[in-house]
């Protein structure tokens, strides 16, 4: 098989290695299709979020077809259709034991032990596979990160008449409109420089879009939501943008930090403001046991994937992709297929 993996930042390795044979409680999966994640691109450029992990094997939005099972394996066969939750947790340690495994004290993860999602094949422990039937297999890669989306959206519960800004309409922001939507919100609005993301956002719900680019973008924002927004979520990762959101929450409002801002960034805020207006400020990492409803989510069309789709690409344009995806050339998800 053809094993992609990163020897060390922007040294991506691609080699002929065997096909590795699932272990007990194991399951070997053909990769069909494979999103590219922002995490993957920083990952590229030496940083990743488990801290510079190398050799580090790329691609994690995995859908896919069970190749073979291991001994002890039941439930699955050879054939199914399959998405992978790719947090390995060890369901012993304290945080494990309160139900929070995306905070194991020894977690492992997809990328760490690999082989990833752009190589040909990869083994997983059986309990973070899934089965899929209802949809293809470009719909099912959004499954890891709409799980996600659906953690985040559990975090900040997010519920009836909510007036939530989103600021990023790439394919995350998009997905979280969605959910958004899915769970009663009142208004949704949608904040990004792009204007052809923007257009997809209204296409997809937005109660209003809003040009980052407009110089009164923050007076069309204010008087979207005079008393501010119930939830503001930065999918952006840029931590100008983070900081600036804390001005549009209503008191009482949340925060959530779905963007991945780089390490050693840092924004200024004022603590007396937290406490006076009772704002929360939410953190979201990974997810955590929101596999199978997102896959029912999917199943069920109550979440749209079709229009997130940029483009479906051979793994030879991999690193050409990780590129355009930190330029901002993208408008939409990367799909990466086997060749």
């Amino acid at each position: 098989m053809q094993q992609v993996y990163l020897r060390k930042a922007f040294q991506l390795v691609q080699e002929e290695a065997e096909i590795p044979a699932p272990g007990s409680g194991q399951v070997l999966v053909k990769v069909e299709i494979c999103g590219i994640c922002a995490t993957d691109v920083h990952s590229y450029e030496g940083e990743t979020v488990q801290g510079n992990h190398y050799p580090f094997h790329p691609g994690h939005e995995i859908a896919g077809v069970v190749a073979k099972i291991g001994p002890g394996v039941t439930g699955l066969a050879a054939g199914d259709k399959v998405v992978i939750d790719p947090l390995y947790p060890c369901e012993a340690c304290d945080f494990c034991r309160e139900n929070q495994q995306n905070h194991c004290t020894h977690l492992k993860t997809l990328g760490m032990i690999g082989p990833g999602g752009f190589s040909d094949f990869t083994v997983v422990p059986a309990k973070n596979v899934y089965r899929f039937e209802a949809i293809d297999f470009k719909e099912a890669a959004f499954a890891e990160p709409l799980s996600s989306v659906v953690y985040a959206s559990n975090r900040a519960e997010i519920g009836k008449g909510d007036r939530v800004l989103i600021y990023g309409a790439g394919p995350i922001g998009l997905l979280h409109l969605q959910m958004a939507l899915h769970s009663g919100s009142a208004m949704v609005v949608m904040n990004d420089l792009n204007p052809q993301k923007l257009a997809l956002a209204e296409k997809l719900g937005a109660s209003a879009t809003v040009s980052a680019a407009a110089p009164d973008a923050d007076l069309q924002l204010k008087k979207l939501a005079p008393s501010g927004f119930d939830v503001v979520i930065d999918c952006t990762g840029v931590a100008k943008v983070v900081e600036r959101s804390l001005s549009f929450l209503k008191n009482s409002g949340r925060l959530v930090i779905f963007g991945v801002c780089p390490q050693n960034s840092e924004i200024r805020l004022n603590p007396f403001q937290i406490y006076r207006r009772d704002l929360k400020i939410i953190g979201v990492f990974a997810a955590n046991r929101t596999m199978k409803a997102t896959v029912a989510l999917l199943e069920n069309r109550i979440i749209r994937t079709e229009e997130l789709v940029a483009e479906i690409i051979p793994r030879a344009r991999l690193e050409e992709a990780f590129k355009l995806l930190k330029q901002g050339k993208v408008n939409g998800k990367i799909l990466v297929v086997p060749q």
